[in-house]
């Protein structure tokens, strides 16, 4: 059976433990995730040619736990999962935690870091034959950060400025995906916590309701995402 759950951070300070805590909850007990330091056997270059070369089957069409720090954008491996998980084609809902140095506008092709430093060719090599070009690469990461500032925002109770993030990522995803996308009704319902967050309760109430409309039509009320829109 296929994992429904992967997870996206940096092995820095506590990001595992809260991967794991997370984990732990009780409302995730039934998720199936895959968690990179189990399923692969580390500080083996076999295993990154493996795992490299499994990057699309993991990051597509799941959900993907997001822990950010100041790290997050200068690792080889976390750009090329930011780089999958991000494109709306991979339909993957993006729970994000932490706050990170976002640099729009860096070379992250060339400025990439590892553990390994074999990896980094690696990995290079990979974000070539999958985008074309490191202009390109560059510009999936800076659409990556795009969607992935919102939330983080939050995290750091910048609620005005994740308001206006959600505009932006919103505006991109039309742009990539059209208005029929997953992804918009995800950014649309982050944008509802934002009014939530402000005090603009009338506001987050009609968004609320607004995706909980499409989401029914998509998915029937027996969805999942369904459920977790009446939470909310």
């Amino acid at each position: 059976m296929r994992h429904n759950v992967a997870g996206s951070y940096t092995w820095w300070g506590t990001n595992l433990f809260r991967f794991a805590a997370k984990a732990d909850d009780p409302c995730n007990t039934n998720k199936l995730l895959w968690i990179d330091v189990l399923n692969v056997a580390q500080f083996s270059i076999s295993s990154s040619d493996q795992v490299i070369d499994t990057t699309d089957f993991i990051y597509d069409e799941c959900e993907v736990w997001v822990y950010l720090d100041d790290s997050y954008l200068d690792r080889a491996w976390c750009l090329a999962e930011a780089a999958k998980f991000s494109n709306p084609a991979s339909k993957c809902v993006i729970v994000v935690s932490g706050s990170a140095n976002f640099k729009l506008g860096t070379d992250f092709f060339s400025c990439m870091k590892a553990g390994k430093e074999s990896d980094i060719p690696l990995i290079q090599k990979y974000a070539m034959e999958k985008y074309g070009s490191k202009e390109r690469f560059n510009q999936i990461v800076d659409d990556a950060i795009v969607r992935l500032s919102g939330w983080s925002l939050i995290y750091q109770g910048r609620y005005g400025e994740a308001l206006q993030a959600c505009d932006k990522e919103i505006e991109l995803l039309r742009r990539l995906a059209g208005d029929n996308s997953r992804s918009i009704l995800e950014a649309q319902a982050t944008m509802a916590v934002c009014c939530e967050k402000l005090g603009d309760f009338e506001k987050s109430l009609e968004i609320h309701q607004k995706v909980l409309e499409e989401k029914v039509l998509c998915h029937g009320t027996e969805h999942v995402n369904v459920a977790n829109t009446y939470v909310c």
